[in-house]
């Protein structure tokens, strides 16, 4: 099979499954003279985001859930404001059970 399909849905041991992912997205801002009535200036800059996430389910009745994000603007003049600054975060993980009726 192909290797994406492999890492979206790969059974790492019986009744158990690793599901990787991910996501990218670049933007170019471009701001002429942002301040009106301030000296004009020009920015451009380019947003950078990219998230990857693991699932993982060992049996029917249990999940985990993690996903890391980076996040920067390069090019972007100082200082940077927290979601511009280059970084490594954990954007969200959580552990889920059915219990049984």
């Amino acid at each position: 099979g192909d290797l994406a399909a492999r890492l979206k849905h790969a059974e790492i041991a019986p009744g158990a499954v690793l599901s990787l992912g991910g996501t990218l997205r670049e933007r170019i801002e471009l701001r002429d003279n942002p301040f009106p009535g301030r000296p004009q200036r020009s920015e451009e800059y380019l947003l950078h985001r990219g998230l990857l996430h693991a699932e993982l389910r060992p049996g029917p009745h249990l999940r985990g859930f993690a996903e890391l994000v980076s996040a920067f603007a390069r090019g972007k003049a100082s200082p940077l404001a927290p979601p511009d600054q280059n970084r490594l975060d954990l954007s969200q993980a959580f552990l889920g059970a059915a219990l049984a009726r």
